[in-house]
Protein backbone atom coordinates (compact mmCIF):
# COMPACT_ATOMS: atom_id res chain seq x y z
CA UNK A 1 0.00 0.00 0.00
CA UNK A 2 1.17 3.60 -0.91
CA UNK A 3 0.33 6.30 1.25
CA UNK A 4 0.55 9.73 0.39
CA UNK A 5 0.18 13.14 2.23
CA UNK A 6 0.83 16.60 3.29
CA UNK A 7 1.08 18.87 6.26
CA UNK A 8 0.37 22.73 6.61
CA UNK A 9 1.18 25.26 9.03
CA UNK A 10 0.64 28.82 8.66
CA UNK A 11 1.29 30.92 11.55
CA UNK A 12 1.35 34.80 12.23
CA UNK A 13 2.26 37.24 15.35
CA UNK A 14 2.35 40.62 16.39
CA UNK A 15 2.57 43.43 18.75
CA UNK A 16 1.60 46.68 18.69
CA UNK A 17 1.96 48.21 22.33
CA UNK A 18 0.40 46.36 24.94
CA UNK A 19 -1.31 44.21 22.68
CA UNK A 20 0.07 41.22 20.90
CA UNK A 21 -1.58 38.01 19.26
CA UNK A 22 -0.58 35.03 17.28
CA UNK A 23 -2.46 32.69 15.50
CA UNK A 24 -1.33 29.18 14.22
CA UNK A 25 -3.20 27.08 11.41
CA UNK A 26 -2.22 23.84 10.91
CA UNK A 27 -3.83 20.99 8.22
CA UNK A 28 -2.90 18.12 7.02
CA UNK A 29 -4.49 15.82 4.10
CA UNK A 30 -3.54 12.21 3.16
CA UNK A 31 -4.31 9.69 1.02
CA UNK A 32 -3.69 5.88 0.04
CA UNK A 33 -3.99 3.32 -2.69
CA UNK A 34 -3.66 -0.41 -2.53
CA UNK A 35 -0.43 -1.69 -4.53
CA UNK A 36 -0.18 -5.16 -4.27
CA UNK A 37 -3.17 -7.71 -3.98
CA UNK A 38 -4.60 -10.75 -5.52
CA UNK A 39 -8.22 -10.04 -6.61
CA UNK A 40 -10.04 -12.49 -7.66
CA UNK A 41 -9.89 -13.21 -11.75
CA UNK A 42 -13.57 -13.50 -11.57
CA UNK A 43 -14.39 -10.45 -9.18
CA UNK A 44 -17.26 -7.76 -9.67
CA UNK A 45 -15.65 -4.14 -9.85
CA UNK A 46 -16.77 -3.05 -6.19
CA UNK A 47 -14.69 -6.33 -4.65
CA UNK A 48 -11.43 -5.03 -6.88
CA UNK A 49 -8.91 -3.38 -4.51
CA UNK A 50 -5.94 -3.25 -6.29
CA UNK A 51 -5.46 0.75 -7.34
CA UNK A 52 -7.70 1.93 -5.17
CA UNK A 53 -7.95 3.32 -1.45
CA UNK A 54 -7.78 1.14 1.64
CA UNK A 55 -10.91 0.03 3.41
CA UNK A 56 -13.18 1.87 0.69
CA UNK A 57 -17.12 1.75 1.28
CA UNK A 58 -19.49 -0.76 -0.42
CA UNK A 59 -22.80 -1.05 -0.19
CA UNK A 60 -26.38 -0.96 -2.14
CA UNK A 61 -27.66 2.41 -3.36
CA UNK A 62 -31.55 3.52 -1.84
CA UNK A 63 -34.19 5.23 -3.47
CA UNK A 64 -36.39 5.83 -0.88
CA UNK A 65 -39.02 4.33 0.60
CA UNK A 66 -42.38 1.75 -0.40
CA UNK A 67 -45.38 3.93 0.18
CA UNK A 68 -47.73 0.46 -0.51
CA UNK A 69 -47.81 -2.50 -1.32
CA UNK A 70 -48.85 -1.85 -5.26
CA UNK A 71 -45.76 -0.16 -5.31
CA UNK A 72 -43.50 -2.79 -3.57
CA UNK A 73 -44.96 -5.12 -6.01
CA UNK A 74 -44.21 -3.36 -8.87
CA UNK A 75 -41.17 -3.01 -8.46
CA UNK A 76 -39.22 -5.90 -9.46
CA UNK A 77 -41.56 -8.40 -9.14
CA UNK A 78 -41.67 -7.52 -5.46
CA UNK A 79 -39.28 -9.15 -4.46
CA UNK A 80 -35.45 -7.90 -3.33
CA UNK A 81 -32.68 -9.88 -2.62
CA UNK A 82 -35.30 -12.77 -2.43
CA UNK A 83 -37.45 -11.48 0.05
CA UNK A 84 -41.08 -10.21 -0.19
CA UNK A 85 -40.86 -6.24 -0.37
CA UNK A 86 -43.18 -4.47 2.37
CA UNK A 87 -44.60 -1.24 2.50
CA UNK A 88 -41.69 0.58 4.06
CA UNK A 89 -39.10 -0.98 3.15
CA UNK A 90 -35.94 0.57 1.13
CA UNK A 91 -35.90 0.44 -2.54
CA UNK A 92 -32.97 -0.61 -3.81
CA UNK A 93 -31.38 0.86 -7.02
CA UNK A 94 -30.76 -2.62 -10.05
CA UNK A 95 -27.07 -1.08 -10.02
CA UNK A 96 -26.31 -4.08 -12.77
CA UNK A 97 -29.32 -3.66 -14.94
CA UNK A 98 -29.89 -7.55 -14.54
CA UNK A 99 -33.52 -6.83 -14.18
CA UNK A 100 -33.57 -7.89 -10.12
CA UNK A 101 -32.33 -7.07 -7.01
CA UNK A 102 -29.84 -9.33 -5.64
CA UNK A 103 -26.26 -9.05 -3.98
CA UNK A 104 -24.66 -7.87 -6.91
CA UNK A 105 -26.23 -5.18 -7.17
CA UNK A 106 -23.85 -3.50 -4.49
CA UNK A 107 -21.14 -1.08 -5.72
CA UNK A 108 -19.00 1.57 -4.43
CA UNK A 109 -19.84 3.86 -2.38
CA UNK A 110 -17.51 6.29 -1.00
CA UNK A 111 -13.70 5.96 -1.38
CA UNK A 112 -13.06 7.02 2.19
CA UNK A 113 -14.46 5.88 5.25
CA UNK A 114 -14.38 6.80 9.06
CA UNK A 115 -10.68 7.65 8.87
CA UNK A 116 -10.66 11.63 7.84
CA UNK A 117 -8.40 12.26 5.26
CA UNK A 118 -8.60 16.35 5.94
CA UNK A 119 -7.50 16.98 9.77
CA UNK A 120 -7.34 20.86 10.78
CA UNK A 121 -6.87 23.15 13.55
CA UNK A 122 -6.85 26.64 14.38
CA UNK A 123 -5.61 28.20 17.83
CA UNK A 124 -5.34 31.93 18.42
CA UNK A 125 -4.17 34.04 21.67
CA UNK A 126 -4.36 37.46 22.54
CA UNK A 127 -3.08 39.65 25.14
CA UNK A 128 -3.47 43.16 26.19
CA UNK A 129 -2.01 44.48 29.35
CA UNK A 130 -2.66 42.02 32.32
CA UNK A 131 -5.86 40.02 29.95
CA UNK A 132 -4.71 37.01 28.03
CA UNK A 133 -7.47 34.82 25.78
CA UNK A 134 -6.79 31.46 24.31
CA UNK A 135 -8.65 29.49 21.86
CA UNK A 136 -8.58 26.04 20.15
CA UNK A 137 -11.01 24.65 17.09
CA UNK A 138 -10.64 21.87 15.48
CA UNK A 139 -11.76 19.54 12.93
CA UNK A 140 -12.00 17.10 9.88
CA UNK A 141 -13.63 16.32 6.53
CA UNK A 142 -13.64 13.73 3.82
CA UNK A 143 -14.82 11.09 6.50
CA UNK A 144 -17.70 9.07 7.15
CA UNK A 145 -19.29 6.33 9.11
CA UNK A 146 -21.61 3.81 8.53
CA UNK A 147 -24.46 3.05 11.31
CA UNK A 148 -24.46 -0.21 12.41
CA UNK A 149 -26.13 -3.03 14.46
CA UNK A 150 -28.63 -0.50 17.37
CA UNK A 151 -27.53 2.69 14.99
CA UNK A 152 -29.15 1.17 12.38
CA UNK A 153 -32.01 -1.35 14.05
CA UNK A 154 -34.77 0.34 16.73
CA UNK A 155 -35.39 -3.24 18.20
CA UNK A 156 -32.14 -5.12 17.60
CA UNK A 157 -31.49 -8.45 19.43
CA UNK A 158 -35.18 -8.49 19.70
CA UNK A 159 -35.61 -5.48 21.53
CA UNK A 160 -33.60 -5.88 24.70
CA UNK A 161 -30.98 -2.83 23.50
CA UNK A 162 -31.70 0.35 23.61
CA UNK A 163 -32.75 2.43 20.79
CA UNK A 164 -31.83 6.14 20.23
CA UNK A 165 -34.24 8.18 19.61
CA UNK A 166 -33.71 9.49 15.76
CA UNK A 167 -34.91 6.10 14.51
CA UNK A 168 -38.37 7.15 16.30
CA UNK A 169 -38.89 8.94 12.43
CA UNK A 170 -39.43 5.08 10.72
CA UNK A 171 -41.98 4.69 8.27
CA UNK A 172 -45.48 4.15 9.29
CA UNK A 173 -49.00 4.82 7.74
CA UNK A 174 -49.35 7.98 9.15
CA UNK A 175 -45.41 8.84 9.16
CA UNK A 176 -44.71 8.17 5.12
CA UNK A 177 -42.14 10.86 4.81
CA UNK A 178 -39.92 9.29 7.50
CA UNK A 179 -36.27 8.91 7.30
CA UNK A 180 -36.21 5.47 8.03
CA UNK A 181 -37.61 2.20 6.81
CA UNK A 182 -40.11 0.57 9.29
CA UNK A 183 -39.64 -1.07 12.72
CA UNK A 184 -39.11 -4.19 13.14
CA UNK A 185 -38.35 -6.64 16.09
CA UNK A 186 -35.25 -7.24 15.83
CA UNK A 187 -34.14 -7.38 12.37
CA UNK A 188 -35.24 -7.15 8.77
CA UNK A 189 -32.29 -8.68 6.19
CA UNK A 190 -34.03 -6.81 3.69
CA UNK A 191 -33.83 -3.38 5.37
CA UNK A 192 -30.33 -4.36 7.00
CA UNK A 193 -27.75 -4.11 4.48
CA UNK A 194 -25.06 -1.34 3.66
CA UNK A 195 -26.58 0.88 1.89
CA UNK A 196 -25.96 4.82 1.55
CA UNK A 197 -28.88 5.28 3.53
CA UNK A 198 -27.18 4.40 6.69
CA UNK A 199 -24.06 6.09 5.28
CA UNK A 200 -23.59 9.34 7.06
CA UNK A 201 -20.94 12.32 6.44
CA UNK A 202 -19.02 12.99 9.41
CA UNK A 203 -17.37 16.26 9.18
CA UNK A 204 -16.87 18.77 12.05
CA UNK A 205 -15.66 21.82 13.32
CA UNK A 206 -15.37 22.21 16.77
CA UNK A 207 -14.33 25.03 19.68
CA UNK A 208 -12.26 22.80 21.64
CA UNK A 209 -10.90 24.90 24.22
CA UNK A 210 -11.49 28.57 25.41
CA UNK A 211 -10.34 30.40 28.49
CA UNK A 212 -9.56 34.06 29.10
CA UNK A 213 -7.68 35.07 32.59
CA UNK A 214 -6.13 38.36 34.28
CA UNK A 215 -3.48 38.34 35.57
CA UNK A 216 -2.42 41.05 38.76
CA UNK A 217 0.67 42.59 38.40
CA UNK A 218 3.91 41.68 40.33
CA UNK A 219 3.80 45.39 42.02
CA UNK A 220 0.44 44.83 44.04
CA UNK A 221 1.42 41.35 44.92
CA UNK A 222 4.75 42.37 46.48
CA UNK A 223 3.32 42.91 50.64
CA UNK A 224 1.42 39.41 50.00
CA UNK A 225 4.84 37.72 49.46
CA UNK A 226 3.32 36.24 46.37
CA UNK A 227 5.36 36.55 42.79
CA UNK A 228 1.72 36.54 40.36
CA UNK A 229 -1.86 35.59 41.03
CA UNK A 230 -4.11 34.58 37.76
CA UNK A 231 -7.47 34.22 37.84
CA UNK A 232 -9.23 32.49 34.44
CA UNK A 233 -12.00 31.29 33.03
CA UNK A 234 -12.22 28.78 30.76
CA UNK A 235 -14.30 26.11 28.73
CA UNK A 236 -14.05 22.32 26.79
CA UNK A 237 -16.34 21.16 24.07
CA UNK A 238 -18.28 24.64 24.39
CA UNK A 239 -19.71 24.41 20.26
CA UNK A 240 -20.07 22.39 17.47
CA UNK A 241 -20.72 22.32 13.63
CA UNK A 242 -20.89 18.88 12.48
CA UNK A 243 -22.40 17.27 9.47
CA UNK A 244 -23.36 13.61 11.58
CA UNK A 245 -26.21 14.85 13.11
CA UNK A 246 -27.01 10.97 14.86
CA UNK A 247 -24.02 11.21 17.23
CA UNK A 248 -21.11 13.12 18.54
CA UNK A 249 -19.11 13.61 15.10
CA UNK A 250 -15.73 11.93 17.28
CA UNK A 251 -17.66 8.88 17.35
CA UNK A 252 -15.59 5.33 17.94
CA UNK A 253 -18.41 3.06 17.01
CA UNK A 254 -20.34 2.75 14.08
CA UNK A 255 -23.36 1.48 16.58
CA UNK A 256 -23.51 4.48 18.40
CA UNK A 257 -21.78 2.76 21.53
CA UNK A 258 -20.00 5.92 22.69
CA UNK A 259 -19.69 8.12 25.17
CA UNK A 260 -20.15 11.58 23.84
CA UNK A 261 -17.62 14.13 24.19
CA UNK A 262 -18.60 16.70 27.60
CA UNK A 263 -18.95 20.41 27.88
CA UNK A 264 -17.27 21.59 30.46
CA UNK A 265 -16.58 25.18 32.03
CA UNK A 266 -13.90 25.86 34.85
CA UNK A 267 -13.08 29.13 36.92
CA UNK A 268 -10.12 28.86 38.96
CA UNK A 269 -6.73 30.97 40.41
CA UNK A 270 -3.59 30.39 39.86
CA UNK A 271 -0.68 31.11 42.91
CA UNK A 272 3.09 31.63 42.15
CA UNK A 273 4.78 31.81 45.52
Amino acid sequence: MKSRGVELTLSHRKAKGDFTYNLRLTGSYTTNKVTNIDDPSNALDYQIQLNRPFQFRTGYRSLGLFQSQEEADAWYGGYQFGQKSLPGDIRYEDVNGDGQISNIDESILSYYNSTPRIMYGFHGSFRWKHFDFNFLVQGAAQRNILLTETARVMFYNGGSSNSFAYLLDAWAPDNPAAQYPQAWIDQRAMNNRNSDLWLKKAGYARLKSVDIGYTFSAEKLKSMGLQRIKVFVSGFNLFTISQLKEFDPEVENANGDYYPQQSSFNVGVNLTL
